[in-house]
């Protein structure tokens, strides 16, 4: 496995799929299939974790309300990239510490090689979050650097902003580690990019970010048609 493998989110889905995964399709008996878990579980797990974690920073003082409104007019990812990078990260290393041979979600069921849902779309998950996995479980990192990570992954490397949050984190002394996290948040990023341009992903984000700020006792949002 080429543990470079470098996200380009410019290309489309369809072309992302063909170009990172080119292996034969996912072949199972039918008793493995039986024990595949659905898709739709995972999927609302994800954005579950995602509507949890964005409410968290909005009342953390991380996110703001002005964060939401710049990303419904297309002027921050912090939305749609950001937040999703945070709870991708989280798993990797709720995973890492845990043992799994494949990625814990939060509600502690496990998704594997051997139980995950057929289909190209799985297909191209799968492949770059276990590479990007074992990335980080290689750099053993310590609990400041995770910190910092979490931070260059929700703001897509803003100092500005990342100096504003005081997390707790700090980045390694050394260049060329701060370089080799720094890469795999970006690939991280390039990853979420993508996936928040699934045919479906679109109008879920909409939901789950009217959601965090009505959850959040923030003002209500009104998000026309036109964001979906």
């Amino acid at each position: 496995v080429d543990t470079s493998i470098h996200l380009r989110p410019a290309k489309g889905l369809h072309e992302q799929i063909h170009g990172f995964y080119t292996k034969e399709p996912l072949l199972r008996t039918p008793s493995e299939k039986k024990k595949a878990l659905n898709a739709m579980l995972i999927w609302d797990n994800f954005f579950k974790g995602y509507e949890h974690v964005g409410r968290e920073l909005l009342i953390n003082g991380a996110i703001t309300t002005a964060d939401l409104d710049a990303w419904q007019q297309s002027k921050n990812k912090i939305v749609t990239v950001g937040i999703p990078a945070y709870v991708f990260l989280d798993c990797f290393l709720r995973s890492i510490k845990g043992g799994s041979a494949g990625f814990l979600m939060s509600n502690n069921v496990e998704l594997t090689s051997l139980n995950r849902p057929e289909g190209r779309v799985f297909d191209w998950l799968f492949e770059p979050m276990s590479i990007m996995k074992a990335q980080l479980k290689s750099l053993q990192l310590e609990e400041s650097e995770e910190l910092y990570l979490f931070k260059f992954c929700l703001y897509s490397g803003d100092t500005t902003r990342m100096e504003a949050w005081d997390n707790g984190g700090a980045p390694p002394m050394e260049y060329i580690r701060r370089a080799q996290l720094e890469g795999i948040a970006r690939r991280l990023q390039g990853f979420c990019l993508t996936l928040s341009r699934l045919p479906t992903s679109r109008r879920r984000f909409v939901q789950v970010a009217k959601e965090i700020a009505q959850g959040s006792n923030c003002r209500s949002y009104s998000f026309g048609a036109a964001a979906v």
